[in-house]
């Protein structure tokens, strides 16, 4: 009986603080990510003749940042990942997830809980690595890849779905995203947005990605 109270109390106090402690220190942490952005940006990381370790490299996105890193001087090789030469190296993992991570797209129910995993996985390590290794979290929407030609996409039965992103264009986002030290990378940044509507309008954004891709239709994944 005693926690029922206390939990009851905490779901009223406990929100009323948090929203309390945003507003007091929401203000000052802006100013501070927007002082990091622009030192970031200023001086960012130069890859040249450093060894850059690619997985999927013969297609897709991961094809597009070998090109890139190439262009940029960078050595392309596979090597050992071991954990200590990471940590003396002060290495960076770039890990390619997806925007259906945060975003769920329906009828792609295994492949949004692979992407989401993929996140937390990561989020995790990133924590008990702590700053010796630099993780950037890439979320890319739709880009150029066999995954997005019209076959492929035709399987979502989608209304309407976002222009496509060249490959190019999502591999030199990536790169200057890990060279300026980013926790996380969402490509085209405007689907970002999707998440923020997600967030704040849950029952909009359930009704919109119903209306566009099960309107009409049966489920066909559960």
């Amino acid at each position: 009986m005693a926690m029922t109270s206390i939990h009851k109390l905490l779901n009223i106090v406990f929100p009323l603080m948090i929203i309390i402690s945003i507003l007091v220190i929401l203000p000052p942490y802006l100013v501070f990510k927007l002082l990091s952005y622009i030192k970031r940006s200023m001086f960012t990381e130069n890859v040249a003749g450093k060894v850059v370790l690619i997985t999927g490299a013969s297609s897709g996105i991961g094809e597009g940042l070998a090109y890139e890193y190439a262009r940029r001087g960078a050595g392309l090789a596979l090597v050992a990942r071991r954990e200590d030469f990471l940590r003396k190296s002060r290495g960076k993992i770039v890990a390619i997830t997806s925007v259906a991570a945060w975003v769920p797209t329906p009828r792609a129910t295994f492949y949004n809980a692979s992407k989401a995993a993929l996140v937390s996985f990561y989020e995790t390590l990133r924590v008990e690595c702590d700053s010796h290794i630099g993780i950037t979290i890439v979320l890319p929407g739709l880009i150029e890849s066999e995954m997005t030609v019209p076959d492929s996409l035709s399987k979502f039965q989608a209304k309407f779905l976002p222009p496509i992103e060249s490959t190019r264009q999502c591999a030199e986002a990536i790169v200057h995203s890990a060279c300026r030290g980013d926790m996380y990378l969402t490509e085209p940044s405007w689907s970002s947005s999707l998440f923020m509507l997600k967030l704040l309008c849950p029952e909009l954004f359930d009704w919109f990605y119903r209306w566009n891709f099960m309107s009409g239709s049966k489920i066909d994944q559960l």
